[in-house]
């Protein structure tokens, strides 16, 4: 992954963080003690944070910062523990479900 499209996951991931929180851009900039402009042009992915305001971010947003980072539509998971745990068991009682009848199909007298 190149800087320019870890800048627009990250980019898309505060917006989304931002708005699961139900929070506007003005809300998230008076929070965080940065202008309004500010918030706009990170998640408009034209603004890299420095440390200090990635932490700022991850605070307010209730997220670790390496969810960030993560390139995946899922990430929205990544901000409520049991939701991921939901998603991830899901896909676990799927798999068990294919091999099962998997099995069965392949096994049939």
């Amino acid at each position: 992954m190149d800087s320019t499209a870890l800048k627009n996951v990250f980019s898309k991931n505060v917006k989304k963080f931002r708005g699961l929180r139900g929070l506007t851009q003005h809300e998230l900039a008076a929070r965080t003690g940065l202008s309004p402009q500010t918030i706009i042009r990170i998640e408009g992915g034209t603004l890299w944070p420095s440390d200090k305001t990635l932490c700022k971010l991850s605070d307010i947003l209730k997220i670790e910062i390496f969810k960030f980072f993560i390139p995946s539509e899922d990430a929205a998971l990544a901000t409520d523990s049991d939701d991921l745990k939901a998603y991830i068991g899901k896909y676990i009682k799927d798999i068990i479900k294919f091999s099962y009848d998997e099995f069965m199909s392949e096994n049939k007298q």
